[in-house]
């Protein structure tokens, strides 16, 4: 009989943990605040990206999560090329938020990044054969030029 009132208990104990692991983890949401948790000095763009939505889906009002994130951005990351970036500036227009240029070589850093994807895209639509040839070919007329500017 008292056997039979244990198992009880430990039936009714283990209903019970599962209720309050449900009631805590309702919704998937993160257990940890995540304006707690800022990305670093060296954080990218990507990482920016990603903690705002975390801000989102940790349950922040839009305007509460872009003033958080504002805040720390300008206070650790606006003048960084690798945060302040063209995919960061225009995901937080899409969010409602205003993330000036502040850095000179985010600009240039943006048109090297675009710059490449230009070339590579020209490039990769003419073939890997012709590429490969136009550049021997460029770096054959930059050599004559270097030789015959060196005679001269």
């Amino acid at each position: 009989m008292q056997d039979d009132n244990k198992t009880w208990l430990y039936v009714l104990g283990g209903v019970v943990v599962l209720v309050v692991v449900y009631f805590l983890f309702k919704g998937g949401r993160p257990t940890i605040d995540p304006a707690t948790q800022i990305p670093d000095y060296n954080a990218t763009s990507g990482e920016w990206i990603l903690w705002h939505k975390s801000l989102l889906a940790y349950g922040y009002s839009k305007q509460d999560a872009n003033m958080v994130w504002l805040n720390a951005f300008n206070q650790y990351a606006k003048d960084l090329a690798i945060a302040n970036d063209y995919t960061l500036r225009n995901y937080a227009q899409t969010q409602g938020m205003n993330v000036a240029d502040y850095s000179v070589l985010s600009g240039a850093y943006d048109l090297s990044v675009n710059t490449g994807k230009g070339v590579s895209g020209f490039f990769g639509s003419l073939g890997t054969g012709f590429a490969l040839g136009t550049v021997v070919f460029v770096l054959l007329i930059t050599g004559a030029l270097f030789l015959a500017l060196r005679k001269a």
